[in-house]
């Protein structure tokens, strides 16, 4: 073998073992880098959920409600009506079968709430300690409102920044986070809104849209405090139109207590 044989067999057995030493090295891998929304894309988005808040002025959807809590779990059929001006709210919670569970009435910041397992009529204002215990979840008029129609309204606010992507926050004045949303990064809907002050989660998925009007088909609603759990599904949603006054009524049915902030009185 001449001396330029031997030189290239050289070359290209260390050429080989450099090619083996380079497959057995680690690989640095650089993930992608998402920034957060931009003060443009802040006002767009801020745009956007004010314009869905607005384009609603009454609903009536109807589906399923799983509720899950420490005393309390059942399914059942849910039927929502609201109004937005005045703020009025009807929920009604029935068994698969027909059996009625609770009618819940919201004017404004007073609740009322019949409660047919225990025989009970609660009334009081919204925030106070009026709620039935089997159905132990803690919501202003507001996000009451949000979880019928399918969509998240804005707590108030004093500024809004983005830290993280597709996340908002929304700060009051000494710039603690009043309500924190979360969007699908594909579309920038709202994926999930969680309320700081009163410690409840809310998700929004299966979104449709009805004449440009956006509401999610499933809500998860989670409330930090009680871990209570509940869940509606909707079936059909119907919006704005005209709604009779007299659906807002609660008639107390003979026999039942009534439990209001203050002491305990007695229909009987």
């Amino acid at each position: 073998m001449d001396t330029k044989q031997t030189l290239q067999i050289t070359f290209l057995s260390l050429l080989l073992i450099f090619v083996s030493l380079q497959s057995c090295a680690p690989v640095a891998v650089k993930h992608p880098y998402y920034p957060p929304f931009t003060d443009q894309e802040i006002a767009d988005i801020l745009l956007a959920l004010k314009d869905q808040e607005t384009a609603v002025h009454s609903f009536f959807s109807s589906g399923r409600m799983t509720f899950q809590g420490d005393d309390s779990e059942f399914e059942a059929s849910v039927l929502i009506v609201g109004t937005r001006n005045p703020l009025k709210i009807k929920i009604e919670i029935t068994h698969f079968w027909g059996r009625p569970l609770f009618h819940i009435i919201i004017k404004e910041d007073r609740i009322h709430i019949l409660s047919f397992p225990e025989k009970r009529y609660y009334v009081g204002n919204i925030g106070e300690s009026v709620t039935s215990n089997l159905l132990p979840v803690r919501l202003d008029t507001n996000q009451l409102w949000a979880v019928g129609r399918g969509f998240p309204t804005l707590c108030k606010y004093n500024r809004v920044v983005s830290s993280s992507v597709d996340q908002i926050s929304l700060l009051n004045g000494t710039g603690a986070p009043v309500q924190i949303i979360d969007f699908y990064p594909e579309n920038n809907l709202p994926l999930q809104t969680l309320l700081s002050e009163q410690g409840l989660q809310v998700s929004f998925s299966n979104f449709e849209n009805d004449n440009n009007i956006q509401f999610a088909q499933e809500t998860l609603l989670f409330d930090q405090k009680t871990e209570a759990v509940l869940k509606i599904n909707i079936k059909q949603m119907v919006f704005n139109k005209a709604i009779d006054a007299s659906i807002f009524d609660l008639t107390i049915p003979s026999g039942f207590k009534i439990y209001r902030t203050g002491p305990l009185l007695d229909t009987q």
